[in-house]
């Protein structure tokens, strides 16, 4: 169990100023969130990024609205206070709360980063802390009614910047917010610097309350933003949603008992976000990996299932999907590769599998095959299946993976699942052929072996690639 950090109460302290920032274009909310402030312990002092209508005069910053990342930067530089409270303008503070995140601070060198317990409008957490699931950032336990979870301090990756404390030193030394980051995750940005640069904690104030309306004043896509955060934390963020929700998610089951695992090797996290959401579930990920087939055995090691979908990012699921693999995978037995593109022995296209042109891969939608296509690999984990590691890069660990199953006596099918495949064919460049190649030296003794794009034999490698 993680560290906690516990305020006992409000003892006394030696009163540090603070200095509070709020960047603002909507009065009703700004005037709000100052009133909520009037209300203070500590001697603080307010700075106000205004950019709303130009008649509403501040006797703070009336700059054009730059980005929340900038325009907080700007504020920076004007702050006086040992202490910086970061604070959205929707955000209604209730009483101690900022005093408790700046004593956490006080008591707690190794820790550099506070942030809040925030409420929806309707009594429900938004923020007790930020988790991962693969690469996604998710508010734990956000939408539900306090339980006893809500009520511990506790040590995350990140926190949410819609209330957040920071030493004022600090932050100039991490640079302040990263400007690439517009109107979100420049907050878990700042968090993983302090992480990782300061070596710092990021720690969670279960009773620093406050009332947040969240995105009341934001309009813009997150996307491009959660993309170039996980590009730049990919090998630093941990897949931790699990363990702060004290159980492991309950798989699917399928009708013969077993459960089904979902597993995927990315380079893309909106593609890799798109298939989530097309299957509704978290998939165990393997970020950037150098070799696919090391990355995918360490993805069977890790799957709680018996039954594991391995896949490639570029697939997008029908809702149907889990219903129809789970009555369909009984009347397989003890199969070796199930998949949703394949060919048989002569070189019959087989499969169900929908192509990015919307047309289908095959006439014949269900039938035993001797080869799959990597896209989609459906094993089961007590086959003993494993990827050779000796196939380096993205090509032919699937085929050869198919062929192990063959030579242990085990039957491949090609099935009719609700899949698209949306990309077009990959490259047959420099790295493919030599992949291929491999595969057909390690079985020479099969005459002729039909890939769903190429032909391979020991005259040669025909490419079926227009």
């Amino acid at each position: 169990m993680r560290k906690q950090i516990l305020t006992h109460g409000w003892p006394k302290m030696n009163e540090p100023l603070i200095s509070i920032l709020v960047c603002s274009r909507n009065r009703e909310l700004l005037n709000k969130s100052l009133f909520a402030l009037t209300d203070r312990r500590i001697p603080f002092q307010p700075l106000i990024n205004w950019n709303g209508e130009k008649d509403y005069a501040l006797s703070h910053n009336n700059d054009p609205f730059v980005s929340f990342s900038h325009n907080n930067n700007e504020l920076a530089e004007s702050a006086k206070g040992k202490y910086l409270i970061f604070l959205n303008d929707d955000v209604f503070i209730r009483p101690l709360a900022i005093e408790r995140m700046i004593y956490i601070l006080e008591k707690n060198p190794d820790v550099g980063i506070v942030g809040g317990k925030l409420f929806f409008g309707n009594g429900t957490v938004q923020h007790c802390g930020v988790t991962f699931k693969g690469l996604a950032p998710v508010h734990i336990h956000s939408g539900k009614h306090g339980t006893d979870w809500i009520d511990q301090d506790r040590e995350y990756q990140a926190v949410t910047g819609a209330l957040m404390a920071i030493r004022r030193e600090d932050f100039e030394k991490l640079g302040g917010f990263d400007e690439q980051f517009v109107n979100c995750f420049e907050d878990l940005d700042l968090c993983f610097k302090m992480r990782y640069e300061l070596k710092k904690k990021v720690v969670y104030c279960a009773k620093a309350e406050a009332v947040h309306l969240e995105s009341q004043t934001r309009k813009n896509s997150i996307r491009p933003y959660l993309s170039a955060f996980c590009e730049k934390w990919k090998g630093n963020i941990r897949d931790d949603y699990h363990a702060f929700q004290g159980e492991y998610k309950t798989w699917p089951s399928i009708q013969r008992g077993g459960e089904i695992s979902f597993a995927c090797c990315s380079n893309n996290i909106e593609k890799w976000h798109a298939l989530c959401e097309s299957l509704g579930l978290e998939l165990i990920t393997k970020v950037h990996p150098k070799d696919a087939a090391k990355a995918l055995n360490e993805c069977i090691d890790e799957a709680p299932g018996d039954i594991i979908v391995l896949c490639h990012h570029d697939l997008e699921f029908q809702p149907s999907f889990i219903e129809t693999l789970s009555e369909l995978i009984p009347a397989y037995g003890e199969f070796g590769v199930l998949g949703i593109a394949g060919k048989t022995a002569s070189g019959l296209p087989v499969g169900g599998c929908i192509l990015a042109d919307g047309t289908p891969w095959a006439a014949v939608k269900e039938g035993p095959v001797v080869i799959l296509d990597e896209c989609l690999l459906i094993i089961r984990k007590a086959s003993g299946l494993r990827f050779d590691e000796d196939f380096k890069g993205f090509h032919a660990y699937g085929a050869d993976l198919c062929l192990q199953a063959v030579a242990k006596g085990l039957k491949n099918y090609a099935l009719p699942l609700p899949v698209r495949h949306l990309s077009q064919t990959g490259s047959t460049a420099g790295a493919y052929f030599e992949s291929i190649g491999r595969l057909r030296d390690k079985w020479r003794a099969i005459p002729i072996i039909h890939l769903t794009h190429a032909e391979v034999s020991q005259k040669g490698i025909k490419c079926l690639i227009p």
